[in-house]
């Protein structure tokens, strides 16, 4: 899977065609406070800890959809164990990562995609409705099944970035999101269904470090210079516009 094709040695952008940047797209003032002071892209890029952040960045820039989807896929990953620990038997998220994933790297068609997103929205659904019947606040396992379907969503919404039209940009927002509500839920139980989180009691770290472990996957996928050049490309065809 490429990360771009500006190459190792491409000059970063400064802080000034960064910033124009992020108001030129819409960042979120959260966002743009953080990125206050950073010298450069690449600075930025490196140092930043929100999984959710950089993937709206990356869709907004242009990037390449395939490598937007596997970034996502691989974030929706994280939360599938508590999905699996609920519904061992149904399979239908992980085989819409799997799908989308394929999709990505040229080996799925948009149709198979579009109906292994259908079955996982079902499944999706199907867990909604039952944790909406559960008393998550006094029972860890009502607790655990909430996070799943959030898992789920998560699932389903990496998916959909492959066949949606008009929303990609929202779905793959979202992905990290929904893959830090199903962590943080987890560690609030006495459950341990995530590895490593047995030590965490803390919803907002969890949900954090959840974040970071997204953004650290995409930047695994996405590298800055892939951002300068599709960024430098977006500009270009505005100004000749």
């Amino acid at each position: 899977m490429t990360t771009g094709t500006t190459g190792a040695d491409a000059p970063m952008a400064d802080v000034t065609f960064f910033m124009e940047a992020l108001h030129r797209l819409g960042a979120c003032e959260d966002a743009i406070t953080w990125s206050t002071g950073r010298g450069s892209l690449e600075e930025a890029w490196s140092e930043c800890g929100r999984g959710d952040w950089m993937l709206w960045f990356a869709t907004e820039a242009g990037i390449d959809r395939r490598l937007v989807v596997y970034a996502a896929c691989l974030c929706a990953r994280e939360s599938l164990p508590v999905w699996e620990a609920c519904y061992p038997d149904d399979t239908r998220p992980l085989a819409a990562i799997e799908t989308a994933e394929a999709w990505s790297r040229g080996e799925a068609t948009v149709e198979a995609v579009q109906a292994i997103l259908v079955a996982a929205g079902d499944a999706t659904a199907s867990a909604s409705t039952i944790a909406a019947s559960a008393d998550w606040r006094n029972d860890d396992s009502a607790t655990i099944t909430h996070a799943a379907t959030y898992a789920a969503r998560a699932a389903a919404h990496a998916t959909a970035i492959a066949v949606f039209t008009t929303n990609y940009k929202y779905a793959a927002t979202i992905v990290a999101t929904y893959a830090s509500y199903a962590t943080k839920l987890v560690v609030d139980t006495t459950i341990e269904v995530l590895a490593g989180t047995a030590a965490i009691r803390d919803v907002a770290e969890a949900e954090l470090r959840s974040l970071s472990r997204s953004a650290d996957i995409v930047r695994s996928v996405i590298s800055a210079a892939a951002m300068l050049y599709a960024l430098e490309e977006q500009l270009a065809a505005t100004t000749t516009d």
